[in-house]
């Protein structure tokens, strides 16, 4: 599946009960501009708010005592994504499911917990290096992280202690 960048927003869960391997968007979440619990990967497949586990669904955002489950698809392996400027708090946090995230477009930060995918294998990066890369970002340090030849450096830099590599 691939959502086109003309697309402002995709309300919540459009994509649930899918059994997708791969989707492309251009956004992580309800927009670009999105926070919060509508921030997150999962809203495009749903989502319900429960303090007890949900069966089928991913946490991927607490506030308040309050827990959002997501149903994010377990056959799920590969994102990719096109348009966005910063990759927000808790954007990809226990999607154990992911192992391969393409962000195609230049982000300016990844925030807190963006990355937080147990068995991401492949992280590509294809614009210049963020001016902001958390240390909480979570990422895996058995990803490997394909960067642009030219931005190589800079990436090694942010990136210290992962496996950068360029195309």
């Amino acid at each position: 599946v691939s959502v086109p960048d003309s697309v402002q927003s995709i309300e919540v869960g459009a994509f649930k009960g899918c059994r997708l391997t791969e989707i492309t968007v251009p956004f992580v979440g309800r927009s670009r501009n999105a926070e919060g619990i509508y921030s997150v990967f999962g809203y495009i497949f749903g989502y319900k708010s429960d303090v007890f586990s949900v069966e089928g669904a991913v946490l991927q955002y607490e506030i308040n005592n309050s827990k959002y489950w997501y149903y994010i698809p377990q056959t799920l392996e590969k994102v990719t994504v096109t348009d966005m400027q910063a990759l927000p708090m808790n954007a990809f946090v226990n999607c154990t499911m992911i192992k391969e995230i393409n962000l195609l477009c230049s982000v300016a930060a990844i925030n807190e917990n963006a990355l937080g995918c147990a068995n991401l294998q492949v992280l590509r990066l294809n614009g210049a290096v963020p001016e902001t890369v958390k240390e909480s970002a979570k990422l895996n340090k058995d990803v490997t992280v394909i960067v642009p030849a030219e931005y190589l450096d800079g990436y090694k830099a942010a990136f210290v202690g992962y496996n950068v590599i360029s195309e």
